[in-house]
C-alpha cells in the first residue's frame, strides 16, 4: 500500500518516529486505520473562526471608508464647500 497519513504510520523525521496517536478521523479510514489529523477538531474550528474574522476585517474597513467618503461628499455638497476651503475655494477668490 502507498504511504498515507494514518495514525501510527512511520515518518521520515526521527522523533517521534510515527505520526502521534490521537483521535484520528472516525469517518475516514485508510487501510483499516483512521486518517491522521494534524490538529484536533476543536482547534480546527477555532482556526476557522479566526480566519472568518480575518477575512471580514478588510471588507469592513473598505465599507467604512466608503461610507465616510460618501458622508464627507454629502457634507461638502450641503455646505456649498464652506467647510472645505482648501478643496473648493470661495467664489470670487483669486
Amino acid at each position: 500500500m502507498r504511504p498515507a497519513a494514518r495514525i501510527l504510520d512511520p515518518v521520515v523525521h526521527p522523533l517521534p518516529p510515527v505520526l502521534t496517536p490521537g483521535p484520528g478521523s472516525m469517518n475516514v479510514l485508510i487501510g483499516s486505520l483512521p486518517a491522521w489529523r494534524g490538529i484536533p477538531a476543536a482547534m480546527a474550528a477555532a482556526l476557522q473562526a479566526a480566519k472568518q474574522v480575518a477575512d471580514w476585517l478588510p471588507r469592513s474597513s473598505t465599507v467604512t471608508r466608503s461610507l465616510l467618503m460618501g458622508w464627507a461628499f454629502l457634507r461638502r455638497r450641503a455646505s456649498g464647500g464652506r467647510d472645505y476651503p482648501a478643496i473648493l475655494p470661495e467664489a470670487g477668490a483669486g
